[in-house]
């Protein structure tokens, strides 16, 4: 264990005014000019750390401001994510200590990509450190024995994510640049971290928003420094679907980024993921006020609050101010893409740095109660007002974050995976020890399709699910062969209870920050029967190794068709699949060969070709058919395939965005409605139904386009 009241002397001893050029940052050479152009760029020297307060030279490494013709934040200035990406693969070329890996796609095939960093020993056993970390996620194959050995040649993995909200623009700037000092740099703390760590930086977490938001500043924003009369900062949507709800996904991975970095975490078992966000003044290190989540270890807890605290002692003894942590939001939801990490015995960790919107710099606003002195908020911001803000100091300061982030984890790197150990062991043994000890989940209840979904989710997750070979009989009841059981005596135990089980947000928790309720089993309306009979230990089990699929029949041969309404998920899309046929809705409930079908059921008369469309829809959907000789007689009426109708408004894109992905998904044709269709009227001539999805902002506001509202 490191001695951190000698560590914090050296920072002292650093903590000078910023370089100028005559003063000497050995062992290091500044590229020339670039101390000055940092200097110029940064608004007041007590926004500058002199950790990077000049470029370091290197003969064979291209730097950031040689790549760019800039230095990183320089004002006016915002790099896309082909140049971000040309400028990692132009860095991993130089340097044997940088290895550039695609993690992904998005939604518009733009590539994911992440840089991995280590001095050239750590890069050249880059697998070997994968398979340590992985080791340590599981005490069933990992005993104390082998997970102490596994430590000591082991090293901690820290992942930082940029740009997940893309206009927040300063930490893909702030990443470039620290990923080319990791690699080039022979200070003796920058040394430290490469022979102590693995570093990731996925410098454009989602490439699509980040180049639309640098478009939109290059067309409305570039020059413009009044922050009253600035034009609407970000376009109407960053990803294909969402907007800022591209960070509430971490349960449900719909979107691209979220599973490019799930994917990274299933292969490299990172100790830390670190998420780059822009909102408050100067800078932010999470921890919540409460109340937490009781199915998160509290080991996690204790390291982000220690490494939070060291953040804010680091840059408030570099005489930075306006470095805090704690008070913000409350640490129930774990949603967020950090909570990847969270949920799975590793620490979600993120920043809010303040930045502008734009990479102008400007007079900026923050909350007057962001300005006081607090036990959290030792060296507070300047008052509201009083100073400008630029891009660069907005890099200075999540740089300068980063590395002490990065250096506290190198000098307690052993602690960082025990406990990584540890919290996989807790998880494991209170599945063994604690009621309940299993969740069952019957094949047999409401749409097939949707227990089918729920297993998905938990399989996606990284949860173990299996199936019972037999009947079984426990203290909750009897359960039917088939049954889903999910044992809790596995390492990711704690979440798979946090998503099967109820959440009780505390009466006097005063207002949540997010949701307060995420519980799978009452989002799909299925049952999840928690047992508190440990003989489910001992049950017929089989592994899932893949998600399951609901797979309908047609039974007989018509020549007329029954689908019985229970409110199943596929019908809407059985219908546009089935669109040229056509179909009868049964206005009342009604017995057919012995079989009981509710109001709302369909009837199809004998067509050409109907036999072979219903089979291929019945296997695709789940959706069960069965036929009779002739029609029931109930009142009935027709349902053509409506011609449907999806209004976006431009006021709030969030919701509508959730509404495009459903149908997407669902293979559900429809049209895009902009308000000017609206105000063109005649809208039956061109739809029969129009979706309108709930909209935060109803009327003209300061986040509506002008003229389109």
């Amino acid at each position: 264990m490191y001695d951190k009241p000698l560590a914090l002397l050296g920072l002292l001893a650093l903590a000078a005014p910023a370089l100028s050029s005559g003063q000497s940052a050995a062992p290091d050479t500044p590229e020339p000019g670039s101390v000055e152009e940092i200097a110029r760029a940064t608004t007041e020297t007590r926004f500058l750390s002199p950790w990077v307060a000049y470029l370091p030279a290197s003969a064979t490494v291209v730097s950031p401001r040689a790549y760019l013709h800039r230095i990183p934040g320089a004002a006016g200035e915002l790099v896309n994510s082909q140049t971000a990406y040309a400028y990692c693969r132009a860095l991993a070329q130089g340097s044997p200590r940088v290895r550039l890996f695609t993690i992904g796609r998005s939604e518009e095939g733009r590539e994911i990509v992440m840089l991995a960093i280590a001095d050239e020993a750590g890069i050249a056993d880059l697998e070997r450190l994968k398979a340590a970390t992985a080791s340590l996620a599981d005490p069933r194959r990992t005993d104390a024995a082998a997970a102490r050995q596994i430590v000591a040649n082991a090293r901690p993995i820290y992942y930082f994510n940029a740009a997940l909200h893309s206009d927040e623009t300063g930490s893909t700037e702030s990443v470039l640049e620290l990923a080319y000092r990791l690699a080039v740099s022979e200070q003796p703390m920058i040394r430290r971290i490469r022979e102590s760590l693995v570093v990731l930086i996925n410098p454009v977490s989602n490439p699509d928003g980040r180049d639309k938001q640098v478009e939109w500043f290059y067309r409305f924003l570039k020059g413009k420094t009044d922050l009253a009369t600035l034009p609407r900062q970000a376009p109407p949507y960053w990803s294909k679907y969402a907007f800022v709800d591209i960070n509430r996904d971490a349960h449900q991975q719909v979107h691209e980024t979220t599973r490019a970095v799930f994917h990274m975490f299933r292969e490299w078992h990172p100790q830390v993921i670190h998420d780059l966000h822009e909102s408050i003044a100067l800078l932010v290190t999470w921890n919540g006020t409460g109340p937490i989540n009781e199915h998160v270890d509290p080991l996690t807890y204790a390291e982000r609050l220690e490494l939070s605290f060291h953040e804010v002692q680091t840059l408030t003894a570099l005489g930075m101010p306006g470095v805090w942590t704690w008070n913000f939001g409350d640490d129930f939801a774990h949603l967020y893409l950090d909570a990847i990490a969270t949920n799975h015995n590793a620490d979600g960790r993120g920043y809010e740095t303040f930045g502008n919107g734009t990479a102008e710099t400007l007079v900026p606003e923050q909350p007057e109660n962001d300005t006081s002195v607090e036990w959290y908020r030792p060296l507070p911001p300047p008052a509201q007002k009083s100073f400008t803000w630029s891009a660069r100091d907005n890099v200075n300061y999540n740089e300068t974050a980063m590395l002490a982030a990065l250096d506290d984890t190198a000098q307690q790197s052993k602690r960082l995976l025990e406990n990584y150990y540890l919290k996989a062991v807790h998880s494991y043994r209170r599945g063994l020890e604690q009621s309940p000890y299993a969740f069952l989940i019957p094949d047999r209840q409401g749409d097939p399709a949707r227990v089918a979904q729920l297993v998905a989710r938990l399989l996606a997750q990284g949860i173990e699910v299996h199936r019972a070979a037999t009947d079984l009989t426990l203290k909750e009841g009897s359960f039917a062969a088939g049954t889903y059981v999910v044992r809790l005596d596995q390492p990711y135990r704690d979440y798979a209870l946090d998503l099967l089980s109820a959440q009780s947000y505390p009466k006097e928790g005063g207002e949540a920050y997010d949701d307060v309720s995420w519980e799978l089993p009452a989002h799909y309306h299925l049952a999840a029967i928690a047992t508190a009979d440990p003989a489910v230990r001992g049950a017929q089990l089989t592994a899932l190794g893949e998600a399951p699929r609901p797979r309908g029949q047609v039974l007989g041969e018509g020549p007329v068709y029954l689908l019985a309404d229970t409110g199943q998920e596929g019908l809407l899309e059985a219908r546009y699949r089935l669109a040229r046929f056509k179909v009868g809705i049964a206005e009342r409930a009604v017995t057919a060969n012995g079989s009981a079908y509710p109001a709302g059921s369909w009837i199809l008369a004998p067509q050409p070709g109907l036999a072979a469309a219903l089979t291929e829809t019945a296997e695709t959907l789940g959706l069960d058919f069965a036929s009779t000789r002739s029609a029931p007689e109930v009142a009935s009426h027709a349902a053509p395939a409506p011609r449907l109708g999806l209004w976006v408004p431009w006021a709030d894109t969030d919701t509508i965005g959730w509404a495009r992905y459903t149908l997407d998904q669902r293979h559900i044709p429809y049209i895009y409605v902009r308000d000017e269709d609206i105000r063109a009227g005649r809208l039956r001539d061109k739809y029969d139904v129009l979706l309108y999805g709930h909209v935060a902002s109803p009327s003209c506001s300061a986040s509506s386009i002008p003229g389109v509202c």
